[in-house]
């Protein structure tokens, strides 16, 4: 065991190939407490990520019984105290354990309070929630509206998939009538909105530390392939009304569509969604000066206080291109 009172040691699970974040984290987690980067993912051997990190462990799919136990176990063994989720499906699960693995365990799971999460899970509800921050959201259609073009998602999606452009009632099919499981939407015009994710990162006290727009200038499987950091007024008026939002620790990630008038001045905002972990362009985000990783792990190791922080660079692009690992 390390000098520290704290297990040195991070794991960041269902990793899949997010190699940027997991070396971001390795050189935060080395300079804070001399630990090293775990990671787990359902077949690390596929993993571009697992094969980037100091060692690696397979682990069953989250909704077997055994997956808490197991990811407990491996904190236990290799000296962990620091867990970064990184997909919607393990969100609510480890999001129920989090108070009691961090007494009982002295493991912290980076992850907002359980009735967020499960908000977040919930297209429906999160559109309620954006209501009571004052945030609009595309209006929501009955079946038998006769508004159309419309845009159909599931409650629970994630990574763009299942989602669809309906044109016509002619277009309709049958499970979209199925409200528990598809909301149906007024389609946002993109020829008048601009689409941003904005990364925002919370104490774990939920205060607001930073908030970074990134406008999604391509989007590539539901993640962004290139984009580019977005300061001017908006980031003030969603730090208002992003200030005070329960429960909220760590990262999330919202979706806005925003409409601009001629000078660049929001005059209507949109919420989509919100995200309660990092999101696959947060890289971006570090690059540009907002470095939420370094926060985490200081804070957690060394229990560091962060202030405001708004002198992120504006107008940074992210260009992203594949690379290869060969096993």
């Amino acid at each position: 065991m390390s000098d520290y009172q704290l297990a040195p040691n991070v794991l960041i699970t269902s990793v899949g190939r997010r190699v940027s974040l997991v070396k971001l984290f390795q050189e935060a987690t080395k300079n804070a407490s001399g630990g090293t980067v775990f990671t787990t993912d359902s077949l690390p051997a596929m993993s571009a990520a697992c094969h980037v990190s100091e060692k690696s462990f397979s682990v069953p799919r989250v909704n077997d019984p055994q997956y808490l136990d197991v990811l407990l176990q491996i904190c236990k063994d290799h000296e962990i105290s620091l867990i970064i989720p990184t997909i919607d499906t393990e969100l609510e699960l480890l999001a129920s354990v989090r108070n009691q693995w961090k007494i009982e365990h002295q493991i912290e799971i980076t992850i907002s309070d359980t009735e967020l999460v499960s908000i977040c899970r919930n297209k429906r509800e999160t559109s309620e929630l954006f209501g009571s921050m004052g945030i609009n959201s595309p209006t929501e259609l009955a079946s038998d509206s006769n508004v159309f073009p419309r845009f159909i998602k599931p409650i629970a999606g994630s990574r763009s998939i299942d989602i669809h452009r309906v044109d016509s009632s002619d277009m309709m099919q049958d499970k979209y009538l199925n409200r528990a499981k598809y909301i149906q939407q007024e389609l946002v015009d993109l020829q008048k909105y601009r689409e941003f994710t904005v990364d925002a990162f919370y104490t774990s006290d939920g205060n607001l530390i930073c908030l970074v727009p990134r406008e999604r200038l391509e989007v590539r499987d539901g993640e962004v392939s290139k984009g580019r950091t977005h300061k001017g007024q908006l980031v003030n008026i969603l730090r208002q009304k992003l200030t005070n939002l329960p429960g909220a620790r760590g990262v999330l990630t919202f979706q806005f569509f925003v409409q601009f008038d001629s000078e660049q001045s929001p005059i209507e905002i949109l919420g989509i969604e919100i995200n309660p972990r990092f999101g696959g362009g947060y890289p971006l985000t570090d690059s540009a000066g907002a470095r939420y990783v370094d926060w985490l792990v200081e804070g957690h190791f060394k229990n560091e206080k962060s202030e405001y922080f708004d002198g992120w660079r504006d107008d940074l692009i992210m260009l992203r291109f594949d690379a290869e690992i060969f096993i």
